[in-house]
């Protein structure tokens, strides 16, 4: 089923209620805050909303809204209401797809943070003698949003609290750099978080990386280098200012303490007295040879070299639990899933094993 372009999704932010009430210089930004993602005939993808983090809005198919077993209504994209899919069931209701449905997902807090920026404004009044301004300096045809409100409608910040970002920001070391300047050599060892204050880069992944050699351009409010940090691998790409610039850094510690820190959580099996087993999903990281040698009773293989491709398949409404325990690989899976709107955990415990 093809994916709407980004020209229809503009069209389809002026729709649904409540992102038709964010500002429109705001919504080509929004447009790249969502995830398209493609739901199977059958799946259920959504279960207990009001539990949720993100809202999920369906551009195309034909679903089930189920309250109860006698109480059951079918939707299309037609004739929903133009609000959240979470809007339109109960607490205990579930949602399922009739037929293969396209569903634009959002962060919560990305739609909360566009709209503040609408309400948090103050009107001032002037008398017509307190105040002359020259007709050519009324519009600025040149104004760009800045790296700090690109940063902060970002998969990253979007998971962060107000005091983190604003922790990162104040640390950030100012690096002015020039065109055709190496930032990042791949196969490096991870040092640095950086993020775009002024200028354009490129990203150069490897062949047999995750990108698969694919170029990637950068600009002012975008980051990199995070990866690398949080699985202590070596760099998978090598990073080169397009122009001149300006680059903040940030140093692995810092990193830790302020980012690491809130985009890694630890689910202990232990503990776990806020949480419906019914709704949980173990996914084990590892090799499959790994895997075969013991894993998490119930749990899935789904190695870190894949999860990328398989996110957009992968559910909401569970949360997830990310295995095995204490391991680099489980820490990277965690933090990539939880840049893309989903309630993952890293397992820090020792699972109990399941042999072959």
């Amino acid at each position: 089923m093809p994916y709407p372009s980004s020209q229809s999704l503009e069209r389809f932010v002026q729709q649904f209620e409540p992102l038709n009430r964010i500002p429109t210089k705001y919504h080509s930004q929004l447009v790249s805050s969502l995830r398209l993602i493609t739901i199977a005939s059958g799946e259920k993808f959504i279960r207990k909303p009001k539990q949720s983090t993100v809202s999920h809005f369906l551009l195309k198919g034909r679903i089930e809204v189920r309250e109860s077993f006698d109480n059951r209504h079918a939707i299309t994209h037609h004739d929903q209401r133009r609000v959240a899919l979470e809007e339109q069931v109960t607490e205990n209701g579930t949602i399922k797809a009739i037929t293969p449905c396209v569903v634009m997902v959002i962060n919560n807090d990305t739609i909360n943070q566009y709209l503040l920026w609408n309400e948090n404004y103050e009107v001032l009044h002037f008398d017509e003698d307190e105040l002359c301004i020259s007709s050519d300096v009324l519009i600025d045809d040149d104004f760009e949003d800045d790296w700090e409100n690109v940063f902060i409608q970002s998969p990253l910040a979007a998971n962060l609290s107000n005091t983190a970002i604003h922790q990162l920001m104040s640390r950030l070391e100012n690096i002015p750099v020039k065109a055709n300047q190496t930032i990042i050599e791949a196969r490096s060892s991870g040092d640095y978080f950086y993020l775009i204050k002024k200028g354009e880069a490129q990203v150069q992944t490897e062949l047999n990386g995750p990108f698969s050699g694919e170029v990637i351009q950068l600009n002012a409010g975008d980051y990199f280098g995070d990866e690398a940090l949080i699985a202590g691998t070596p760099r998978n790409a090598s990073v080169v200012m397009n122009t001149d610039g300006l680059l903040g850094r940030l140093d692995m510690k810092s990193f830790n303490s302020i980012v690491k820190e809130l985009l890694i959580p630890y689910f202990e099996p232990r503990n776990n007295n806020h949480h419906d087993d019914s709704e949980i999903k173990v996914l084990d990281v590892r090799f499959p040879a790994e895997y075969r040698q013991g894993h998490e009773a119930g749990s899935t293989n789904l190695p870190i070299s894949h999860l990328r491709k398989q996110l957009p398949s992968l559910e909401n409404s569970y949360l997830y639990v990310l295995a095995p325990a204490n391991d680099k690989r489980s820490e990277l899976a965690t933090y990539l899933m939880r840049q893309a709107g989903f309630n993952a955990y890293q397992l820090i415990s020792e699972p109990v094993l399941n042999q072959g």
